[in-house]
């Protein structure tokens, strides 16, 4: 390696080259049909000291540490918990047979080569970890989602974290204060008191209060995973394995798709984790590969980390039912040695358990892992379909429609409760509708009274403003174009003959509505103590078009999130059996008091054309109680929907 000064000796022209690369050789990579990514890592090369020597490479392996971080919160943040849930058994399988297979492999490899045993135990470790340096790949083709994908993240903390166990056992001698078996424990029990324990309040609190502008969200989320980083290295963890917690814990907090997290995609993706991928370019040097028994240790290493990947892809894969694609895709993603990697076999060299030749080939197969690695993905990710969520959480993208400032602070703490417990999204609308009554331009601060109104509840999401014929109509198209789960609507009550609600302008929107419809008629007090969930005997038919198991995730989510009682009073001839899912206690409908102040009643509308009923407006006469039906698409106000051009009625 070259003394001499870099030809662009200032921050201005680091900042230049690698910007540069960035911009221009992944698309000459592209063009080539070669994977993006390589081009990244070769411009490190050229503009490092082992190429045109354009740049301080110490400086960009700063940069480069900071990429690798984000890249693991990142991956924490983008996670799908649900489908990690799901497949929790092959992925917890997978984190522990690609640790093992690779460990094996890397001591058989290690005893070939004539390692002591000491070394034996390090090298194995050595290549039992993996960096996911490829998952930007999928991260573009859409495939963060994908059971595969999914398991390949959550198993690359369980192998790092033992891989890097093991380092601490080996080179514990040195510091005999620090007994890593007890350390060790003691550190991941700490990170994870603070990143899934205080985390997460600590966003929730800043979002609500103080963090309404995007800036100020997105710096606290840095801010969040650079202080995980540090708790886990003061306790002889990696800092990746602290930034990739501090990424699960405020999973919830950042939806995907909100603009907080287009935010925070944009900027790893433009600029620290090319930074972290350039820096990995730095490692190439040509006259390493020049010494046979290097390239023959080095063999045998890439031999063993290669072999020992794809059983364990395998083995995994096929027992939980993967295609064959999404094994090579779990490969693929698994098989990139990097930051763990390099991390152990600095420190083996440094104790002086590893020689020169050992820590040459560890980069000899670094490379070369990360080379094989970005072409794989490539092959593999294009043949993986990407994911249709089938099973969609009802909170996943909530739409608002708002009529004014008034109705903002009545419905959105309901939508923001629903979203903040699916991980999702808040999105505004307000419809101006030239129907009936002239054209009237809305007011240019209503986009930003809206936005602020759902940044004050603690939510993510975006407004917007439309013009349609009529409001139903308006808010039908606004549910379509924006994906919409779920649409909350206000309801202004008109009390006729027998106390029957009438609100024809709401059950028009249920009417026209391609997503159920959340119609608060009364929010009750400003402290909800208490929901109460009304079930009659229609709504446990196979024919209800809202049914329990929807009901009891609403439920369930407002639950969550407001920490408030339940209470399931049912009407005649309802089986208690079916009510199990809101897992609260259970008692007749008709019973004296069922229904106080402070208590929200959630109820699904009942037969007839009208939205709700007289027996819902008899239940919440109490003074302090509201009131929020649940509809399913198009399913009241056929009788009142005229004009309404909608599929889900009959006209």
């Amino acid at each position: 390696m070259t003394s001499s000064p870099p030809l662009l000796d200032s921050p201005e022209g680091l900042l230049l080259c690698v910007l540069a690369v960035t911009l221009f050789l992944p698309l000459v990579m592209e063009r080539l049909r070669i994977p993006g990514i390589i081009g990244l890592i070769l411009g490190g090369y050229l503009i490092g000291p082992e190429g045109f020597h354009l740049i301080d490479g110490t400086a960009l392996k700063g940069l480069g540490t900071i990429g690798l971080l984000y890249l693991m919160f990142l991956a924490g943040l983008e996670l799908d918990l649900g489908s990690f849930g799901r497949n929790r058994r092959a992925g917890i399988a997978f984190g522990l047979l690609t640790f093992a297979f690779p460990f094996v492999l890397g001591v058989l490899a290690g005893f070939w080569v004539g390692m002591s045993a000491w070394a034996l135990l390090l090298i194995g470790s050595v290549w039992a970890s993996h960096t996911l340096v490829t998952y930007p790949i999928v991260q573009r083709r859409g495939l963060v989602t994908s059971r595969s994908v999914v398991i390949s993240v959550g198993a690359t903390v369980i192998t790092d974290t033992l891989a890097l166990l093991v380092l601490a056992i080996v080179s514990g001698g040195d510091d005999q204060s620090r007994n890593p078996l007890l350390f060790l424990p003691l550190g991941l029990v700490v990170l994870g008191g603070f990143t899934l324990l205080l985390l997460p309040r600590a966003a929730a609190w800043w979002f609500r209060n103080q963090g309404r502008s995007r800036a100020s969200r997105f710096i606290f989320l840095f801010v969040a995973f650079l202080a995980a980083a540090l708790i886990a290295e003061a306790f002889g963890l990696e800092g990746i394995v602290g930034a990739f917690f501090a990424g699960l814990g405020l999973n919830r907090s950042v939806p995907n798709g909100s603009p907080l997290m287009e935010v925070t995609e944009f900027v790893g993706n433009s600029l620290f984790i090319p930074f972290f991928l350039i820096s990995i370019g730095l490692l190439i040097d040509p006259s390493v590969i020049t010494e046979v028994h290097t390239l023959q240790v080095a063999a045998a290493f890439a031999a063993a980390v290669g072999a020992g990947k794809y059983l364990a892809a395998l083995v995994a894969g096929r027992s939980a039912g993967f295609t064959w694609s999404e094994v090579g895709l779990m490969f693929s993603l698994t098989l990139p040695q990097a930051a763990a990697t390099l991390a152990a076999a600095s420190v083996g060299f440094a104790i002086g358990l590893f020689d020169d030749v050992v820590l040459n080939a560890v980069l000899i197969v670094v490379v070369l892992s990360l080379l094989i690695s970005s072409a794989t993905t490539q092959w593999f990710a294009g043949r993986v379909p990407v994911p249709r969520r089938a099973d969609r959480p009802l909170g996943d993208r909530v739409l608002v429609g708002l009529a004014d400032d008034a109705q903002a602070a009545t419905l959105l703490p309901l939508a923001a409760a629903l979203a903040r417990a699916d991980s999702g999204t808040v999105d505004p609308v307000h419809v101006v509708s030239d129907e009936l009554t002239p054209l009237s331009r809305p007011t240019p601060q209503l986009r930003d009274s809206m936005s602020a109104a759902v940044a004050a509840a603690g939510a993510e999401g975006v407004a917007h403003v439309r013009l349609d014929q009529s409001v139903p109509l308006g808010l039908r198209n606004a549910a379509i174009e924006t994906g919409a789960s779920v649409l909350v609507v206000g309801n202004r009550l008109r009390k006729g003959v027998g106390g029957w609600f009438r609100d024809r302008g709401v059950e028009q929107i249920v009417a026209a509505a391609p997503v159920p419809v959340i119609t608060v008629v009364d929010p009750g007090g400003e402290r909800v103590r208490r929901v109460v969930v009304i079930i009659d005997r229609a709504d446990t038919a196979d024919t209800a078009v809202i049914d329990v198991a929807t009901l009891a995730q609403v439920v369930t989510d407002i639950r969550t999130q407001w920490r408030t009682g339940v209470l399931v009073l049912m009407g005649d001839g309802v089986d208690p059996a079916s009510l199990t899912a809101f897992d609260a206690p259970v008692a007749p409908a008709g019973r004296p008091g069922g229904v106080g102040p402070g208590d929200l009643v959630i109820a699904a509308t009942g037969p007839g054309p009208a939205l709700v009923g007289s027996h819902l407006a008899r239940l919440v006469r109490t003074a302090g109680a509201g009131l929020a039906v649940v509809a399913g698409p198009g399913q009241a106000g056929t009788g009142f929907a005229l004009g309404v051009p909608s599929p889900f009625v009959e006209e």
